[in-house]
């Protein structure tokens, strides 16, 4: 499962409302800094901005203008970097079991759970061709986890039993759906 890449198939409940084309994607890299790893591209641009079997939410790059509410990838990113590196310096945020202070203070977030969590990427870690290792940290109820080496793989083990070990406190298996999230231009 380490090298598998290939998005898993999920069943979309409701009606695609936004997905993200190149020039979003490319325009994201360069404000954050950082070169999209290749499954999350796939992602973005195949189902979009939503929820992930009822739990995980995937932001994505949304052009200018985006309705309130509808959190881009890079503002997303930005706020909740500034909320770990806080956390970390204010010795909030419990690092067990992968985590440490300079890891955390270099992630790029780019989605949530509805628990609280954040799902990162580690710029610093290549995981094999055109893709970065995926760290779920846990701010609320501590621990940060070194999850899975692509989104291909995170989102095949979020339906395994317990989240296929992700986290250790998770004993939930998620279903293989995608519910849209509503985007509208200003």
């Amino acid at each position: 499962m380490l090298g598998a890449t290939q998005l898993p198939v999920l069943e979309v409940k409701g009606p695609r409302r936004f997905t993200a084309p190149e020039d979003l994607l490319d325009a994201a890299e360069k404000a954050l800094g950082v070169t999209l790893p290749g499954s999350y591209r796939e992602f973005a641009k195949r189902y979009g901005f939503g929820e992930v079997g009822g739990m995980f939410t995937v932001h994505v790059p949304v052009p200018a203008g985006a309705q309130p509410g509808c959190a881009g990838l890079v503002g997303l990113s930005r706020e909740l970097a500034a909320e770990l590196t806080e956390d970390v310096d204010r010795q909030a945020l419990d690092l067990r079991p992968d985590g440490t202070p300079e890891l955390v203070r270099r992630l790029v977030p780019f989605g949530t759970s509805s628990n609280g969590d954040v799902m990162a990427w580690d710029p610093a870690a290549a995981s094999g061709p055109g893709e970065l290792w995926i760290y779920l940290l846990s701010p609320r109820s501590g621990g940060v986890w070194r999850a899975a080496p692509n989104l291909a793989v995170f989102l095949a083990k979020a339906r395994e039993p317990g989240l296929g070990g992700m986290m250790d406190r998770m004993r939930t298996r998620l279903p293989a759906t995608f519910v849209p999230r509503p985007f509208t231009a200003g």
